[in-house]
């Protein structure tokens, strides 16, 4: 990633592991842990020598590492082929952890890659 789209991602997924912070000390004083989902947007990763795919790969698989519950996967311009690959690496990078891969408005792609719904 180059510039202000690697800091941007930088900064959101710092975010991410000061949120689970949060709420494991939540937790520990007694309050349910809410579920994080994450939205995706490749076109806040665009550069001008990527289009935010293996960017998205990145941020996909540090929302796992810090814990988020659910990763939708909401790429609405991609092609069949193109969201399908996607989906399946999504849920290959996220296997081991607790996030659960879920697609936008695509079951067919969803139940192709394996992804939760």
């Amino acid at each position: 990633m180059q510039g202000a789209s690697r800091g941007q991602a930088i900064a959101a997924v710092d975010a991410c592991f000061v949120s689970s912070r949060i709420l494991n000390l939540m937790m520990i004083q007694g309050a349910k842990r809410p579920i994080v989902c994450l939205v995706t947007d490749r076109s806040r990763l665009l550069t001008k020598k990527s289009n935010g795919y293996d960017q998205l790969l990145d941020f996909i698989r540090n929302a796992g590492i810090v814990g988020v519950d659910l990763i939708q996967i909401r790429e609405n311009d991609l092609s069949d082929n193109i969201l399908a690959d996607l989906v399946s690496n999504a849920v290959e990078i996220t296997k081991g952890t607790s996030s659960r891969i879920i697609v936008n408005d695509r079951v067919d792609v969803a139940l192709a890659a394996g992804a939760a719904g």
